[in-house]
């Protein structure tokens, strides 16, 4: 399983090779590569897995939870990830309906077929603003 993309990962979390697919990263984790990853902390098995997104977030909780550092950023990005980062924007809202159901702040704050108002809706977002225009 050793490849490009799993050293990558490793030295993005600061795990060092030692010997043969042996790394070591911080607090005495260790990392074996095999057709699995398999992490070991004391001795004990933490982790075994042949996904690597599975090691990047499970790498990534124990950056966040033990070093406390909270700033390394997560090798891979899912799209569920990244979809959490979009804007909503601030002069759209949502009503129920399921065609026709952006609306501007502006102009209307009632939708006259679902009866939705707007205080009680969620902004739209911005992606979906701009898909409709």
């Amino acid at each position: 399983m050793k490849n490009e993309t799993i050293l990558n990962l490793l030295d993005h979390y600061e795990f060092r090779e030692e010997g043969n697919s042996q790394f070591k990263g911080p607090l005495g984790f260790q990392i074996f590569l095999s057709e699995t990853v398999v992490v070991r902390r004391l001795g004990k098995i933490e982790l075994v897995t042949d996904n690597l997104e599975i090691l990047d977030s499970f790498l990534h909780g124990l950056t966040c939870f033990y070093l406390r550092t909270g700033d390394t950023e997560k090798f891979f990005i899912s799209i569920k990830e990244e979809s959490d980062f979009q804007e909503l924007h601030e002069d759209f809202w949502d009503c129920e309906c399921e065609e026709d159901f952006i609306h501007s702040k502006h102009f209307q704050n009632y939708c006259s077929k679902c009866g939705a108002i707007e205080e009680e809706q969620p902004d739209s977002l911005v992606s979906e603003v701009m898909a409709s225009r």
